[in-house]
């Protein structure tokens, strides 16, 4: 079975079974360039901002008209997995079209498939996780990721309490600072671990470049 098909199979299953009216659907955003990547990179979010309605994440960010407006937190996504995959420069401006590029070449997972608004309601996003953590372990399960960026504090307890809690997992960390601390765990069928981080949220108002800088460092400790 292809990947896409693996994904498909479980978001219909997740939301029958979870009696979801609205879903929105997510993870690896183009899975032939997915295949090819050394270092394959899960992007862990809370909550779509989109209340209310249906969508299919994967492509909408493959497709850079769709995404055009999208603003800052693909920009930065798009940053970080420049800084993780191959470094260099920092890109303070992107055209649309070289933002999606960039996202293509990872995966992006909501923890809560219910899409929220601006603000997350945070008792709401931890009952919708402690209902899921079935399906979104075997959603990243499905990915055996090389490395999880952990987007923000909450996302980082969640993983850490909930969905990682019964899986191998260690505090052993490459850096000891709230954000860049970083922990391994295990995904079945993987002969290596896999690194955690614990990171911003990408529409932090945290200086862009300073956190892209940052994460070029912990990508370089990492390998």
């Amino acid at each position: 079975m292809k990947l896409c098909e693996k994904e498909n199979a479980l978001f219909e299953r997740w939301q029958n079974e979870r009696g979801y009216d609205t879903f929105i659907t997510d993870g690896v955003i183009c899975p032939e360039q997915w295949e090819n990547e050394n270092k394959k990179i899960v992007f862990v979010l809370k909550e779509a901002n989109a209340k209310g309605e249906t969508l299919d994440w994967r492509a909408c960010l493959s497709d850079h008209e769709k995404s055009r407006n999208w603003g800052s937190t693909w920009n930065n996504i798009a940053r970080w997995t420049k800084a993780l995959l191959e470094g260099g420069d920092y890109i303070e401006y992107f055209t649309p079209a070289e933002r999606s590029k960039w996202l293509c070449r990872v995966a992006v997972v909501n923890l809560k498939k219910v899409a929220g608004g601006s603000s997350t309601k945070h008792k709401e996003l931890v009952r919708y996780t402690q209902s899921d953590v079935s399906f979104i372990w075997e959603q990243l399960c499905i990915y055996s990721p090389d490395i999880i960026i952990a987007c923000g504090s909450w996302v980082d307890w969640l993983l850490w309490e909930e969905i990682l809690s019964s899986k191998q997992k260690t505090d052993e960390y490459v850096s000891g600072e709230l954000f860049g601390r970083c922990y391994k765990t295990r995904f079945p069928n993987r002969d290596s671990d896999t690194t955690v981080i614990c990171w911003r949220h990408p529409n932090s108002r945290y200086n862009s470049k300073e956190m892209f800088d940052a994460i070029s460092v912990i990508g370089l400790e990492i390998y």
